[in-house]
């Protein structure tokens, strides 16, 4: 009996020495990495991971027989297979882990609040307007610490149980204007959406940048807008007309009423719309 169980252990050892880790047996009893399949007919990769856990190497062979199953086939990483032979490539790699990621749902993009105020500048009790987008929790509170305003929050923009399962997308935002050409408060505007905040940031800064490279250049651009303009609304308004509506504009505006103001952009999540103060 003794020498039966022994003969057992020893079968079972074997077992899972030679073929358990994969359903393909490439990976071994002691490999702790991923083993990737590819589907024969539409070229889906999936993997079964690996790690350092009691029974990766059983699940990680349930994994692939049952992929094989469905008509996958196990593949090595093309760097490592032979020529010729069908493998997964590492922009395969990264589309399978994205497209899992997404399944899982997404981590949170972060953003900061400052409280909402009103027309007149003053404070709004218990509502909040976004001022800026992050990646992180971590980037969200270096900058709220940077800008030194305890009333500022930093919140994630989804909570457990509603993470987004598609990709995010970063949308710019400008202001809503009013006669006067001013920001209407918590007012705005959709332009574009990027794909990273990182996009969406740098076509938000564009102009600063660009004044920065080239003021000289910058303010002569500036005071063409500002000529093309003058030329749109004499046209709208018909040239016997203009000049006495432009006499109006400037009692009313001020003599540079024809300059345009450069007025912040916003980038967030499009999770976050910033139309109208947001409650607690």
């Amino acid at each position: 009996m003794k020498q039966k169980h022994s003969l057992c252990v020893s079968l079972a050892s074997a077992a899972l020495l030679t073929g358990c880790a994969s359903a393909g047996g490439t990976a071994g009893i002691f490999d702790s990495g991923s083993v990737w399949y590819k589907h024969s007919t539409t070229g889906d990769v999936k993997e079964c991971g690996g790690g350092f856990y009691p029974g990766v190497q059983i699940r990680r062979y349930n994994c692939g027989k049952s992929l094989q199953a469905q008509g996958y086939a196990e593949v090595e990483k093309c760097a490592k297979a032979p020529a010729y032979t069908e493998c997964v490539t590492e922009g395969e790699i990264r589309a399978a882990e994205e497209a899992e990621a997404l399944k899982k749902g997404l981590p949170a993009a972060w953003v900061l609040w400052r409280p909402a105020l009103d027309s007149t500048g003053q404070r709004v009790p218990d509502r909040w307007s976004p001022i800026r987008g992050f990646d992180s929790r971590k980037e969200c509170e270096a900058e709220q610490r940077r800008v030194i305003t305890p009333s500022l929050r930093c919140l994630p923009d989804t909570v457990a149980g509603e993470e987004l399962h598609q990709a995010r997308v970063w949308v710019l935002w400008r202001p809503v204007l009013n006669d006067a050409l001013q920001p209407v408060p918590d007012q705005w505007s959709l332009l574009h959406g990027f794909a990273s905040r990182q996009l969406c940031e740098s076509i938000r800064d564009w102009e600063r940048e660009a004044e920065r490279r080239s003021p000289e250049l910058w303010r002569e651009l500036e005071r063409e807008k500002e000529r093309e303009l003058e030329r749109d609304m004499e046209r709208t308004f018909g040239p016997e007309r203009w000049p006495a509506v432009r006499r109006r504009l400037e009692r009313k505006f001020g003599s540079d009423f024809l300059r345009i103001t450069r007025q912040p952009l916003l980038c967030l999540p499009h999770t976050i719309d910033p139309n109208g103060p947001k409650g607690k």
